[in-house]
């Protein structure tokens, strides 16, 4: 009987959004107020096994707005999330996905999230992560990466670019029982510059959050994309040591390619399990039409080469909560 099963492994560092900002604007200019917008994402298909669904993948609203405090400029969002799987199963109509202040500075970036997309996946995983409904997101099917896409209490800094290097560092304190001031630290050397983006992201969790682990986990993620005008490729390497499972090195590929107004999507990723586990395989292929500037269809696929169970949390606390495995979907995305 085949064995397989996807443990979080790095629960890695911080929040995205602080590589490409500009620098503030002049002492005395105008300080926009919020806006509002957001997006509706919703798909109908087919899981092997089971009946056909229609529901929400991934719903969100939120502000999001500007001050500016001399030569610093402060960039704030807040928004909340809704998803069918995570309504059906938690009780939960919505969840705050992001709550993060950015302060720019001429001596780099400074982040505070209470929760936001971590830095790690923004930076890294999701260069390959380019599909709508077999993603990252929460209450979508799963990838197969262990890195999560979304975290909280995070603070981070980023250095000022130079010649396309940049710089991250970050801390995460999701536990206040644990024993350690920071729980999760980490941080990355990225290169972004004509069609080239490349860079290394580093991890360690510490031991007493993983159910009181001798060793610290550790994470080591690399990315490598070239931007063309109808072409763009990428590819990640993930390796997750010292778990608190199964240590596994995750390969992924990506391509993107723009035909007049349609875009067609393909990405395989391959998970190496240590062990005697089954290796899991999964294949993603996808097409994307804007029918105008802010509704645009999609159809995708995905083909796991075994049934995937999911797992949330660590240690003596992992409980399974979703399972992934072959699909079909369309659907469309409308934002406002």
């Amino acid at each position: 009987m085949k064995k397989n099963k996807i443990t979080l492994g790095i629960l890695a560092v911080a929040l995205g959004g602080v590589s490409t900002l500009a620098m503030a604007a002049p002492q005395g200019a105008p300080k926009p107020g919020p806006k509002f917008s957001g997006q509706i994402g919703i798909n109908a298909g087919w899981q092997s096994g089971q009946d056909f669904e229609v529901g929400s993948y991934d719903s969100r609203f939120g502000l999001n707005g500007m001050h500016f405090l001399g030569n610093t400029k402060l960039i704030y969002t807040a928004t909340v999330h809704h998803s069918t799987y995570e309504a059906n199963h938690y009780g939960s109509d919505l969840d705050v996905r992001e709550a993060v202040v950015i302060a720019i500075t001429d001596y780099g970036n400074f982040v505070a999230s209470a929760a936001g997309q971590i830095a790690a996946y923004t930076d890294v995983v999701s260069k390959v992560d380019i599909h709508e409904v077999n993603t990252g997101n929460t209450g979508s099917h799963d990838y197969l990466f262990s890195q999560q896409r979304y975290g909280t209490q995070a603070v981070a800094y980023a250095t000022p670019k130079w010649n396309g290097l940049q710089l991250k560092f970050n801390a995460v304190t999701p536990d206040c029982h644990s024993g350690k001031d920071l729980d999760i630290v980490g941080g990355g050397l990225y290169y972004d510059k004509g069609a080239i983006y490349a860079g290394f992201n580093y991890a360690q969790i510490s031991g007493e959050m993983l159910g009181g682990k001798d060793t610290d986990a550790k994470g080591y993620r690399g990315v490598f994309q070239h931007r063309g005008d109808a072409l763009t490729l990428a590819a990640v390497v993930e390796a997750n040591v010292d778990t608190a499972g199964v240590d596994s090195t995750v390969y992924a590929a990506s391509a993107i390619y723009k035909y007049n107004n349609l875009e067609f999507r393909l990405s395989h990723q391959f998970k190496d399990w240590d062990g005697d586990l089954d290796d899991n395989h999964l294949t993603i292929a996808s097409a994307h039409y804007p029918v105008s500037e802010n509704f645009s269809l999609f159809v995708e696929g995905a083909h796991y080469s075994d049934r995937l169970s999911k797992v949330e949390g660590w240690g003596p606390n992992a409980t399974t909560i979703y399972t992934s495995d072959s699909n079909f979907n369309l659907g469309f995305i409308t934002k406002f």
